[in-house]
């Protein structure tokens, strides 16, 4: 019985020992002052730089010429980065991340100039930017008029309903600038 009552305390346990390993924010670069107006504070912008630039490259490039309507799952395999976030303080923060490529269809994938432009799944697995691990940067076009799914999600959260935190954030995705 009591070894019973033990694992299910292990298994009670087990979510909050999980969450634990969320990591400092910003390794401790930043004081208590700061961490106390932390929530007020704006993303000035995220950079994104792709460990292996070929690779990547190569995977957005076959997704553009492919003769395919919905973007298979061989297309969408996690690449290591690293993400910068700079706030309006000048506060930059550094983070391990693993990226993919986010959306079904190809409006999450366009050709700009020389250069690609897409929406990324991005997976921090050290630290946290206002407790969030796991985010997507889309393309400012995917869901119609940017300026009208911020206003919704923002409507929404203020009627208490649940709805993602959105943001409109400057980009910079392998040296490609976005919005």
């Amino acid at each position: 019985m009591k070894k019973k009552l033990i694992i299910f305390f292990f298994i009670l346990m087990l979510p909050t020992i999980s969450n634990a390993d969320i990591g400092s924010y910003c390794g401790n670069k930043i004081n208590q002052a700061v961490l106390k107006n932390l929530d007020n504070l704006k993303i000035k912008n995220i950079s994104v730089k792709v460990d292996n630039y070929r690779k990547w490259t190569r995977n957005s490039i076959n997704i553009l010429i492919g003769n395919f309507r919905w973007i298979p799952n061989k297309f969408k395999k996690r690449f290591d980065a690293n993400v910068t976030v700079k706030f309006e303080n000048d506060l930059t923060c550094s983070f391990k991340a693993r990226v993919r490529h986010s959306g079904d269809q190809k409006d999450h994938i366009s050709l700009k100039g020389n250069s690609i432009i897409q929406s990324v799944d991005v997976h921090l697995k050290t630290g946290h930017i206002y407790g969030i691990t796991k985010f997507k940067l889309l393309r400012s076009n995917t869901r119609g008029n940017f300026e009208d799914e911020i206003f919704l999600t923002e409507l929404l959260r203020e009627f208490n309903y649940l709805a993602p935190r959105t943001h409109y954030v400057n980009t910079k995705i392998n040296e490609i600038e976005s919005k």
